[in-house]
């Protein structure tokens, strides 16, 4: 019996690609499906806003932005004020920093009676469990 450590050696290197490969997928597809979280409560995929309107601050100060200090609260905050942040390698935090978002989503306006935040999550949900999947089947 023989043993080629070339051999070995090779399959490391293939198996350290393919590991970067997944990773480099995954936070691509976390990315994505966040995205979409975003789209859709802002309306911006094709359909109308989940977020309720009435002079757009709430919309407008939700998204993917540098952190900084915008977890204070502002009665004045615009799309520069929205929270985007980044925890590790697999979890994407976003929000709003206006200081009425939370009674927005517990349903305070007669426009979203129901909240818009789960909604949107849960989309965004299966359109990352798509984005795995489709990752998956290629390897």
């Amino acid at each position: 019996m023989s043993f080629s450590l070339r051999g070995a050696l090779g399959l490391t290197k293939y198996t350290n690609e393919r590991k970067l490969l997944l990773v480099n997928g995954a936070k691509k597809a976390i990315k994505e499906a966040s995205f979409a979280v975003e789209r859709r409560l802002k309306g911006t995929g094709g359909e109308g806003p989940t977020i309720p309107v009435d002079t757009g601050r709430a919309r407008a100060s939700w998204g993917h932005w540098t952190p900084g200090d915008l977890r204070k609260e502002n009665p004045d905050a615009g799309g520069g004020d929205a929270v985007w942040e980044e925890k590790g390698d697999f979890e994407i935090t976003q929000g709003s920093n206006v200081e009425y978002i939370g009674d927005l989503d517990e349903g305070s306006s007669q426009q979203a009676p129901g909240g818009f935040t789960a909604p949107a999550l849960e989309a965004g949900q299966r359109e990352l469990d798509k984005l795995i999947d489709a990752l998956m089947r290629a390897f």
